[in-house]
């Protein structure tokens, strides 16, 4: 887990700062909500502690259901199947926000949604050990399913598609990684609603 340090600094990023404010706001002023809609939301992404990192988020519905944010903080060492470098460790750390619309206008079933990430990703060379670190922002689309297990429980699958900010490749030991623009995250969240 990162130190309170680090977690401050990535939110006092100009861009991440706002959005952060504006999602928060979102999720605590809530005027004309109902009360079977006003559950607060804790979940996490079990993949991400699988890949030694970790991976915590806060949620809140609205709006009968409909709507959704979220906002969280996430981390892995990304296998290099993933990133398709053999030589090549990446390590991703990072907060998220998210915002989704549900189909059927309640907190389950398909949802379309916007996802924006702050994330810094450290690329080492196995062989030398030699490294560099790279802030970025992605900015996308992201759908899925949510299945509730009762009043509390949930699991949602995912896929987010985003456009990354930054797509220099990567030039460690003079050796080239190439980078792509476009980034796919398939994932599943286990969540508890309270």
């Amino acid at each position: 887990m990162p130190s309170m340090k680090a977690m401050m600094r990535n939110l006092a990023q100009p861009a991440v700062a706002r959005v952060t404010v504006a999602v928060l706001t979102v999720l605590t002023l809530n005027p004309g909500a109902r009360a079977d809609d006003t559950g607060w939301e804790l979940e996490a992404d079990p993949i991400a502690y699988a890949l030694r990192g970790y991976s915590v988020h806060f949620a809140r519905s609205f709006t009968g259901g409909a709507v959704r944010a979220q906002i969280g903080l996430f981390g892995a060492d990304v296998p290099s199947a993933w990133h398709g470098h053999d030589g090549l460790d990446q390590r991703s750390r990072g907060v998220t926000v998210k915002a989704d619309y549900f189909l059927q206008q309640r907190s389950e079933g398909f949802f379309v949604g916007l996802d924006i990430n702050r994330e810094r990703t450290r690329f080492r060379r196995k062989d030398s050990g030699e490294s560099l670190s790279r802030d970025n922002v992605n900015v996308g689309l992201r759908t899925g399913y949510r299945f509730n297990f009762g009043r509390h429980l949930y699991v949602t699958p995912w896929l987010s598609v985003t456009r990354a900010s930054t797509v220099d490749d990567v030039v460690l030991g003079g050796e080239r990684f190439a980078q792509g623009r476009i980034q796919y995250f398939p994932t599943v969240h286990v969540g508890w609603r309270f």
